[in-house]
């Protein structure tokens, strides 16, 4: 009698055991707050794929949930999401639970563009005591927040979309054109705009973004860290701003003007990395 009930234990274990090795492998996944889906976004597009073989070398599943960007604040603080893809140096000062990965993924960059060589911007105050005509995007935060501290009310226009920004510059209908850089750097070299004149006039902003985890993961912010090193060296975050940037461009025609150098100076959104 014990040697069958040995045995039928014996069985039922090899019948479950894959079953169990799912369950354990299912639990073994880390999740972060997107505040946007990546198909909609080359931003959070470009963190999804970063994030996925990150987590896939360090043996984890990674997902995201999507939420507005200071419920992903909460959540991420909170614990209810394991962390936020990117966000800028100080951000920990303000959420105390969030741990930052001490290895920046890439440069936030806020750019203007222009059609007129003779433009040049160096920061949001060269802007002061120009005639120039700014337009920026609805729902671009940073640019809503700092253009009417330097540029006259009634030279500032917002407008839906950056093609039209950029159809803007082509009429001469504004001066200037105002986004993220690796949004339109992919939308520049789409057939509509390749041989267009726009030129980059200046950056008026730029800073390193960091990844965050809730302080529970707290031990493996190290590994996440030597994993993005590594990473960058092998080119593979390189690797995914040329096909990010392929797949939003209006044409799939790609990005050709991208550095050689080992720290791709691309950006994230601006709304990924400066809500306070």
């Amino acid at each position: 009698m014990k040697h069958f009930i040995f045995y039928m234990f014996l069985l039922f274990f090899l019948m479950f055991m894959p079953l169990m090795r799912q369950i354990a492998v299912a639990r073994e996944s880390f999740t972060m707050a997107f505040a946007m889906e990546p198909s909609k976004h080359p931003g959070w597009r470009l963190a999804e794929l970063i994030y996925t073989e990150a987590f896939r070398r360090l043996g984890k599943e990674f997902r995201y949930n999507v939420f507005p960007a200071k419920r992903s604040s909460l959540m991420a603080n909170s614990g209810k999401v394991d962390g936020e893809p990117s966000r800028n140096i100080q951000y920990g000062e303000t959420y105390k639970n969030l741990v930052r990965v001490e290895e920046p993924i890439v440069v936030f960059r806020v750019v203007a563009y222009a059609i007129d060589p003779e433009i040049s911007v160096n920061g949001w105050e060269s802007l002061l005591n120009t005639p120039y005509r700014v337009d920026y995007v609805l729902g671009y935060h940073i640019a809503k927040e700092k253009l009417p501290k330097v540029v006259k009310a009634e030279n500032i226009s917002v407008i839906p979309s950056p093609f039209l920004g950029l159809r803007k510059l082509i009429a001469n209908r504004t001066d200037i054109f105002v986004n993220d850089e690796i949004t339109i750097l992919g939308i520049l070299n789409s057939q509509e705009f390749k041989n267009s004149g726009i030129i980059k006039a200046g950056i008026l902003e730029q800073s390193f973004t960091y990844p965050y985890l809730h302080k529970s993961h707290a031990s493996i912010a190290p590994e996440l860290a030597k994993v993005l090193r590594q990473m960058n060296a092998e080119g593979e975050i390189k690797k995914y701003l040329y096909q990010v940037m392929h797949e939003f461009s209006k044409d799939g025609g790609g990005c050709s003007d991208l550095p050689d150098n080992g720290r791709p100076d691309q950006v994230l959104p601006e709304y990924i990395i400066n809500h306070p």
